[in-house]
């Protein structure tokens, strides 16, 4: 069985930029993120594929996995 790439709680952004995205839940194909939305003054929520994102930095340790 091959390990999930995101778990929930990972910070991700998307590849081609974006704000920073917190992952709610995780399937094999996408994933369902919340992010602040500064425009509208509230969360917002998306799904993603997997592939179209990528872990960013721990702001408490400045590592990724």
């Amino acid at each position: 069985m091959e390990k999930e790439k995101f778990k929930r709680g990972d910070v991700v952004r998307l590849n081609s930029g974006g704000p920073d995205m917190t992952v709610s839940s995780t399937g094999s194909i996408e994933i369902k993120t919340t992010w602040w939305n500064e425009h509208t003054g509230g969360y917002s929520h998306e799904d993603f594929y997997v592939d179209t994102l990528y872990r960013v930095a721990d702001d408490k340790s400045g590592e990724t996995e």
